[in-house]
């Protein structure tokens, strides 16, 4: 949370994108790329000036995995690095790309196995497969085996045969994970 200067908003006609998620954080980015410094007060003072966060949790689609969060969390990666570019400090921004690189995969991972997502069709995924395996920033997908080749496959040029090895790459982890559980 924090209180920010409508000058700045208003010149550089800063607003939120539409995304499911991370829209905060996202417009927060846009905003200090017009910044040359910021200060840190306490909670207690944004409360005497009348800041209060609200949240409606009523109908979002937070933990969904759909293609919109995926677009918004590769928006999220490159304006990340655009921010630490800016800021002559590309080295800081490793640990973020890790973050964010494997929390996509994960999200990947999850469509594949059918959890929590409403992406269904070969149509969808394969959309999703060329979102995620192109963009300005290379994802930084760290060293666990099963996120790490989840992030390679994705980067293949045949994202038809990119979707049919994950689908069975899901159908093997739950067929697995059944068999140890009895």
């Amino acid at each position: 949370s924090g209180m920010w200067r409508t000058d700045i908003i208003r010149k550089f006609r800063l607003r939120f994108g539409d995304y499911i998620i991370f829209e905060d954080t996202i417009w927060a980015i846009d905003y200090f790329h017009h910044i040359q410094s910021v200060s840190i007060i306490s909670p207690r003072a944004c409360h005497q000036y009348g800041y209060h966060y609200y949240y409606p949790w009523q109908g979002r689609e937070y933990g969904l995995v759909t293609e919109k969060l995926f677009r918004a969390k590769k928006d999220l990666l490159e304006r990340m690095c655009s921010l630490f570019n800016k800021l002559d400090a590309p080295d800081l921004f490793e640990d973020i790309n890790r973050a964010i690189s494997s929390d996509i995969m994960v999200s990947l991972m999850n469509m594949y196995r059918g959890q929590n997502t409403n992406v269904r069709s070969r149509r969808e995924r394969i959309r999703i497969l060329n979102l995620v395996g192109t963009g300005k920033v290379e994802m930084e997908l760290g060293h666990k085996p099963f996120v790490w080749l989840y992030g390679r496959i994705c980067q293949w040029k045949h994202k038809v045969w990119a979707d049919a090895i994950l689908l069975l790459m899901a159908y093997l982890l739950d067929f697995k994970l059944c068999f140890l559980r009895r």
